[in-house]
């Protein structure tokens, strides 16, 4: 902008000084004409009178050839006929055009005997003036380059400082809090201003940083505490029916002559194996995950799915698939347990079919669950993944929790979508292991 300032300025002061030396000219070419008409009026009203057309022309063509100015001289006589001219063109121009003066001859009685026209050599006129805006030109721009360059050295020395704070605040880590300034030592007072609030502002910030770090361990701790003491509380609850119904059977063992009948055998090992089923749930849910993955295709995840379907299920739950087939890098035994959980839930909760639908964007699989069975309330919508939460009359509440635990070891997501009308939907992405 500055630069683009000191051009139009240069380019506006030749532009002026051409149009004012243009007028200059016309000026000076018309007091020159004056001056010359004046010393020769009187010859040229004697040889117009004696008719004397030898010496006007002589008059004329020694004007015209020794003044640069005046291109041409016509002389009229009263009536306007032409009379003689210094370039014998014979021709008698307009007298209205802007580059000819023209002057009266008469008597001093009044008598008009004739006119001179004095045409003006234009081409004359604009070759000086360009010459002396090639001139000016060549004086000027020399002083508009050196204006550019001193004006342009002094933006960059004074906006230096301005460029430290916005190259430092650019370039700024979080982990380098607070930011500090080195400024040079002309910076204005208004600059160092600007520079310490930066400084204050990025005090405060890393102050509120670390601060809500403390806050979030804690709050992450008081989450762990809260999570260990869940699914305790689970644990114990689950553990102490099967433990009640052992210790009675054994009191009343102890307290009688009573022998252990086959269905005592039968309801003892039953609770035995419910603890025990239990606990193993409880540790896998509590152990890291390690995944096993192999080049996999979504074929063979519906021939096992259809299978579990068609042996396990006994056929009580329909299975269909949509979407393209493809390959990717998973943990096949660990997608099984997955949908085979999800599937039966789906038949607990009365669904008699169920449908995934497949689709991969670059190297994310996603895979939609869709049953028809009774849904999810939307109470409980947001606890069905925490550890020990069932609606079921009976139930560890482990199987959500497990799935979503498995499929973030997988690089993945399980969500419920809540906008279904019918039935139970989750939305489920895993990471194609590359």
């Amino acid at each position: 902008m500055f630069i683009l300032f000191a051009i139009v300025t240069g380019a506006t002061t030749i532009t002026i000084q051409y149009f004012y030396d243009k007028q200059t000219f016309r000026g000076y070419a018309t007091e020159t004409i004056l001056n010359i008409h004046a010393s020769i009026e009187d010859r040229i009203k004697d040889s117009i009178l004696f008719d004397d057309i030898y010496t006007l022309f002589s008059v004329a063509e020694n004007i015209t050839s020794s003044v640069s100015l005046i291109r041409n001289i016509i002389i009229l006589d009263a009536n306007g006929d032409y009379i003689t001219d210094a370039l014998v063109s014979k021709k008698v121009p307009s007298l209205d055009i802007d580059n000819l003066e023209v002057y009266e001859i008469g008597l001093k009685n009044g008598k008009s005997l004739g006119k001179v026209a004095y045409l003006i050599d234009i081409d004359t006129i604009n070759k000086t003036l360009l010459t002396h805006s090639l001139t000016s030109i060549l004086f000027i721009t020399p002083f508009i380059g050196l204006f550019i360059f001193l004006g342009a050295t002094l933006i960059r020395y004074f906006t230096r400082p301005l460029k430290v704070i916005s190259s430092r605040l650019k370039n700024a880590d979080i982990n380098e809090l607070p930011i500090t300034f080195k400024l040079p030592e002309y910076t204005s007072i208004e600059l160092r201003k600007l520079a310490e609030r930066f400084t204050v502002m990025s005090t405060e910030l890393d102050n509120n940083i670390k601060t809500n770090i403390e806050h979030e361990k804690a709050l992450a701790k008081e989450e762990r505490l809260a999570a260990i003491g869940s699914m305790s509380a689970g644990l114990a609850h689950e553990l102490r029916n099967p433990a009640m119904s052992l210790q009675m059977m054994i009191h009343s063992i102890k307290s009688s002559e009573n022998k252990l009948e086959p269905e005592d055998m039968d309801v003892m090992s039953r609770e035995v194996a419910r603890i025990a089923s239990t606990v193993s749930e409880f540790l896998k849910i509590a152990k890291p995950i390690s995944i096993q993955p192999k080049q996999m295709d979504t074929e063979y995840l519906k021939e096992i799915l259809t299978d579990y379907t068609d042996r396990v299920m006994k056929g009580n739950i329909a299975i269909s698939y949509s979407g393209d087939d493809f390959k990717f890098i998973s943990d096949p035994l660990m997608l099984s347990n997955i949908f085979e959980n999800l599937i039966l839930n789906s038949y607990e909760a009365g669904a008699t079919s169920c449908s995934l639908e497949l689709g991969k964007t670059k190297d994310i699989v996603e895979i939609t669950f869709i049953d028809n069975g009774a849904g999810i309330n939307e109470e409980h919508t947001e606890k069905i993944f925490h550890p020990f939460y069932t609606t079921k009359s009976s139930g560890t509440g482990l199987g959500m929790s497990m799935c979503e635990k498995m499929i973030t070891a997988l690089g993945g997501s399980i969500r419920l979508d809540t906008g279904s009308s019918k039935g139970a939907k989750f939305l489920i992405t895993i990471k194609d292991i590359k």
